[in-house]
């Protein structure tokens, strides 16, 4: 139990350094950077993965939500339901990170 503990506090101390490290990244687009199809395509790609693993983490969540109230008195499915919700969370907060690792790079700061 300790283990998870110490698993989910550095997940969030990542989160919230992520979300100040790119609050502090600059607001308008650098000059340098020249918009080409490429990043263009790579862009909407990446918004296209985050939008549909975003969706399917909570397809997911929900399903073993109801999978957890179905389970009734089944201390063995209850578990399997309640650890499919937190890979699920856990899922989602590893997709936000390496998304917002991503917005802050260079080429994909023009990336809405």
């Amino acid at each position: 139990m300790k283990k998870r503990t110490i698993i989910l506090v550095a997940t969030a101390v990542l989160v919230a350094l992520t979300a100040i490290f790119v609050e502090s990244a600059p607001t308008t687009p650098d000059p340098s950077i020249i918009s080409s199809p490429v990043s263009e395509i790579a862009c909407a790609i990446k918004n296209a993965l985050v939008h549909i693993v975003g969706a399917l983490a909570a397809v997911i969540f929900a399903a073993a939500g109801l999978r957890w109230v179905a389970s009734r008195d089944d201390p063995g499915k209850r578990k399997q339901a309640r650890d499919t919700m937190v890979h699920a969370l856990i899922g989602l907060v590893i997709v936000a990170i390496a998304d917002a690792l991503v917005g802050a790079m260079g080429s994909f700061r023009t990336c809405a």
